[in-house]
């Protein structure tokens, strides 16, 4: 009765050792893929006022994290100057909870982000970079590029002649 307990136990312990390994396994992958991912993109919206760079920020993790900010790096600054945006408009407003699994989209008009970039001397085809700061005051960034000469002229409301 007594001389299958050994085996059992043998066993019993062998799996969860098992678990354990994969388990580990599972939390080292997962730390190494970013806890948000940030895709900004060019987009023109029928519903909104002219073009705009949409910011997508999914939340890669299986619970809910809070996004506290966005801001823009200015390109080729000397000292890590930042477009900060207090007031994006967006699905959600900032600070907002992006639950597990799920994005959010923000929504920033591209002749505000070209102008400034005008304004710095900035022209053709720049790269910029958008960061989304968590509750937790990490950083997650994501790359984008923009035409500032096409964004930074107000578009005209006449007609060409026919």
């Amino acid at each position: 009765m007594f001389s299958d307990v050994p085996g059992i136990v043998g066993t019993v312990v062998g799996g969860i050792a098992l678990g354990v390994s994969f388990w580990n396994l599972w939390l080292w992958y997962q730390g190494r893929q970013p806890l948000l991912l940030v895709e900004p993109k060019n987009a023109v919206m029928p519903d909104l006022d002219g073009p705009q760079m949409v910011v997508t920020v999914r939340n890669r993790r299986p619970y809910v994290t809070q996004l506290t900010g966005i801001c823009m790096e200015i390109p080729d600054s000397q000292d890590g100057e930042r477009m900060f945006f207090p007031g994006v408009a967006g699905e959600a407003r900032i600070p907002c909870a992006i639950q597990p699994f799920h994005c959010v989209r923000l929504w920033i008009p591209l002749r505000e982000i070209a102008a400034e970039l005008k304004r710095r001397e900035k022209s053709g085809s720049v790269e910029v970079v958008f960061e989304a700061e968590t509750g937790s005051g990490h950083t997650f960034t994501g790359i984008g590029s923009l035409l500032v000469d096409a964004w930074a002229q107000p578009i005209s409301n006449t007609r060409a002649p026919d």
